[in-house]
């Protein structure tokens, strides 16, 4: 694919459309009824795949909760699981990871005793809230009024799940919020591209994915976010916010964990200069995945952007720090690698060239993103991983002024300055 010389992105109707959640879920379902199935006693065998992004992290809590987990000898797929009685659990996450975490909660709706999960900050807490919102508050005072303590509690740092929440369960019509993740591509290319101006519509704000806005905001960029309201509550209240400083729910007068629904908003990004920052701690849990284009944002930003505390990034779908900093030094950029992150220096012009995304699907959005600044053609190779999480990217950046030719579905991507 190559992407080719376009205008500034402007507001447009149709790129509030793209991240509209609607068409994607709004149907009913039972969860319940699936993980069912996935823990009958059975040998279950899958397909090849590369373990990273959490899949030897899984192993260990699976044992902890008396699941047997074989993988071959290289320590790659197939895996065979062995299906038997499941037993409460007291697990302590290495790292904050929703993946393992929500399997574990998962599992334990089938386990004899109570499952908890602590972790050592704040991670997605999706899970929890689709958990909650499916028992109901009723359910909820029921099963703690017969057991004694209550279906479900979480916060930052510990989720207690109780087992005998399985039997009140109910089917949810769910309206999925927009992905932040997918969503921050078009926002970082707004805020490099000079006179760009880009608004997501509906796109999900809750406070564990919402580091990217903090960030952004950090580095100067111009970020609104309007409408927040919670996905699911009717009128459109004030999303409840489970950080420091922010308001209780209107709708029901508590803070979080009261507030079940996802909070939605508006997100709108113009174009603006941008300054170097410090990104560890906290910070980097909720902005895991958007790291491989805010390092595009740090190119072109003033001053040292320093990331340290995610070397979960070399365990993702390649190892994102190595691959991003060959990437990005490709075409010019001055960014050195870390055991845990990595040091950009900016501004950098930079280059067109021919980029490799090891296949790795927002690695290689990332790069389209550096191939809307550089001074000429940016190929990426192996960019057809781009549908894995957002087939329509290249429609999508299309209709905000990029212009994109493929080739075998390598993408090339060039500036879309006006």
């Amino acid at each position: 694919m190559t992407w080719g010389v376009g205008q500034a992105f402007q507001p447009a109707d149709d790129v509030g459309q793209a991240f509209q959640p609607a068409d994607a879920v709004g149907q009913a379902f039972q969860p319940a009824d699936a993980v069912g199935q996935a823990f009958q006693p059975a040998d279950d065998v899958g397909q090849a795949f590369q373990p990273a992004d959490d899949v030897g992290q899984a192993f260990q809590p699976a044992d902890d909760v008396g699941q047997a987990f074989q993988p071959a000898d290289d320590g790659y797929a197939p895996l065979t699981v062995r299906g038997r009685q499941l037993h409460g659990c007291d697990h302590a996450l290495p790292v904050a990871s929703a993946q393992v975490k929500s399997a574990l909660l998962l599992a334990g709706l089938y386990a004899d005793g109570p499952t908890i999960v602590r972790q050592p900050g704040p991670a997605r807490d999706h899970t929890e809230r689709m958990l909650k919102e499916q028992i109901g508050k009723s359910a909820n005072q029921q099963i703690s009024k017969s057991a004694g303590w209550e279906a479900l509690t979480f916060d930052t740092g510990t989720v207690v799940l109780n087992p005998a929440l399985i039997d009140y369960l109910r089917p949810l019509d769910i309206v999925v919020p927009g992905d932040i993740s997918s969503a921050a591509f078009p926002l970082v290319a707004a805020a490099l591209v000079p006179g760009s101006e880009v608004t997501v519509a509906g796109v999900g704000v809750n406070p564990t994915r919402t580091g990217l806005l903090d960030v952004l905001w950090a580095m100067g960029g111009e970020v609104e976010v309007d409408g927040e309201r919670e996905q699911g509550c009717g009128a459109g209240f004030p999303a409840c916010r489970n950080q420091p400083g922010f308001p209780a729910c209107r709708r029901c007068g508590a803070g979080f964990p009261a507030c079940r629904n996802e909070p939605v908003a508006d997100v709108t990004v113009r174009a603006s200069p941008l300054r170097g920052v410090g990104i560890s701690g906290d910070t980097v849990v909720r902005t895991i995945d958007e790291f491989p284009v805010l390092a595009v944002a740090a190119t072109q930003a003033h001053g040292t952007t320093l990331v340290r505390e995610a070397a979960e990034l070399r365990v993702k779908e390649s190892d994102r720090i190595a691959a991003l900093v060959a990437a990005l030094r490709a075409l010019g950029a001055r960014i050195e690698p870390l055991p845990d992150g990595f040091i950009v220096e900016g501004p950098t012009p930079l280059h067109g060239g021919t980029v490799d995304s090891h296949g790795d699907h927002r690695l290689a959005m990332a790069l389209a993103v550096a191939g809307l600044v550089a001074e000429d053609a940016v190929v990426i190779e192996r960019a057809e991983c781009i549908v894995d999480s957002f087939p329509e990217f290249t429609d999508l950046m299309r209709d905000l002024g990029a212009t994109v030719t493929s080739d075998r579905l390598d993408t090339d991507f060039t500036d879309a300055h006006g």
